[in-house]
C-alpha cells in the first residue's frame, strides 16, 4: 500500500535525526527501494527529495521540516474489507439481489439455477455485443417422438400409394388415452410436397463487418435453431471447416474454447441469392456429441 510506504519513509527520516548511526544503513536501503518503486509517483518523488536534501549537507533543521509537516493518516480499512474482486463481480450483477446482499450470486444461488455465461475469447474478429450467444443456451428438445398415422419406414413410391399404420403405434395411442382396443383408422391427409434442395453458391466472399452488419439487422426471434447429431466430436476447426467449405459452407470465425468448438459460417442460396448467416457450437464433453445451428436468412 503506497499510504504504509508513505509512513514508513517519513517515520524513518524522523528516527534518523534523533539516532542517526543505527538508522543510516536502514535509511540507505529504504531510499533506494523508494526510488526505484514505480507504483506510486507521489512517493518515488518524496524518496528522491529526502534523498537530495541529504546529500546537500544542508542545515538538519531545514532537511528536518518538511518530514515533521508531512502527516499521513492511515485509513482504517482492512484488506479482507476493501475486496476490489468482490466489487468486480457485483458490478457486473448490478440491479440484482448481488448488490443487497453485498455477495455475488454463486454465494445464494444453488448452482443448478445459476446463470452461466460464456464469453468469447479476446482475439475474436467480431464483436460480442453485435452477435448474441444464444445457441449454447437453447434447450433441445427430443428429435424422435412418436407420429401418429405416420409409418416409421419410408414408404415406396407408386401410382396409387397406400397408407398404413402401425399395430405399435395404435396400440400406444390407444394406451395413452385409455381405450381397450386400438382406434378406428382416421383419413391420413396428403403429404406435403417435398422443399426444393438447397443449392449453395460456390466462392461467395464476405468481409467481417458486412456478416456483423447483416446478423444484427435480424432479430433473434427471427432466428431458427437446429440441431445436427455427429458421430464423435471433431479433433479441431480446422476437420470442421474443410468438411463445410467442400459443401460451399464459408467459415468468418472460429475458435476452440475449453469446452466447446464454435463457428460463424455463411452461406449464399444460389437460384434466391439470400445470404445464410449461421452460428454453430460443438460441446466437446456432451455424451452425445452434436453440432448446435443459429441460423439467419438475410433477403
Amino acid at each position: 500500500d503506497p499510504i504504509v510506504k508513505h509512513n514508513l519513509l517519513n517515520a524513518t527520516m524522523k528516527l534518523f535525526f534523533t539516532r542517526p548511526p543505527e538508522v543510516q544503513r536502514m535509511l540507505g536501503r529504504l531510499l533506494h527501494k523508494a526510488t526505484d518503486d514505480v507504483s506510486s509517483q507521489d512517493l518515488h518523488d518524496r524518496a528522491l527529495l529526502y534523498y537530495r536534501l541529504l546529500k546537500s549537507g544542508a542545515d538538519p533543521k531545514t532537511v528536518i521540516a518538511p518530514v515533521i509537516q508531512t502527516q499521513t493518516i492511515i485509513p482504517h480499512v482492512f484488506s479482507e474489507d476493501d475486496d476490489k474482486k468482490v466489487k468486480v463481480q457485483l458490478m457486473e450483477e448490478f440491479n440484482t439481489l448481488a448488490t443487497i446482499y453485498g455477495k455475488a450470486s454463486v454465494n445464494f444461488i444453488h448452482p443448478d439455477f445459476q446463470v452461466v455465461y460464456k464469453k468469447q475469447p479476446p482475439e475474436h474478429p467480431l464483436d460480442s455485443s453485435a452477435i448474441a450467444d444464444v445457441a449454447s443456451h437453447v434447450p433441445m428438445a427430443p428429435q424422435e417422438l412418436p407420429q401418429p398415422n405416420v409409418p416409421s419406414q419410408p414408404v415406396e413410391s407408386a401410382p396409387h400409394p397406400t397408407h398404413q399404420v402401425s399395430s405399435s403405434t395404435d396400440a400406444m395411442i390407444a394406451d395413452l388415452l385409455g381405450f381397450d382396443g386400438p382406434p378406428a383408422a382416421a383419413p391420413v391427409p396428403a403429404a406435403p410436397p417435398a422443399p426444393a434442395a438447397l443449392s449453395l453458391a460456390p466462392g461467395v466472399g464476405m468481409t467481417g463487418e458486412d456478416y456483423q452488419a447483416k446478423w444484427g439487422a435480424i432479430g433473434d426471434a427471427d432466428s431458427f435453431v437446429s440441431m445436427v447429431p455427429l458421430r464423435s466430436v471433431p479433433s479441431g476447426t480446422t476437420v470442421v471447416e474443410q468438411a463445410l467449405a467442400a459443401a460451399n459452407v464459408f467459415t468468418m470465425a472460429s475458435g476452440e474454447l475449453p469446452n466447446e468448438l464454435k463457428f460463424f459460417l455463411y452461406c449464399q442460396d444460389a437460384s434466391s441469392g439470400s445470404m445464410i448467416l449461421i452460428q454453430s457450437n460443438i460441446g466437446k464433453s456432451d455424451p452425445e456429441p452434436s453440432m448446435i445451428l443459429t441460423v439467419k436468412v438475410h433477403g
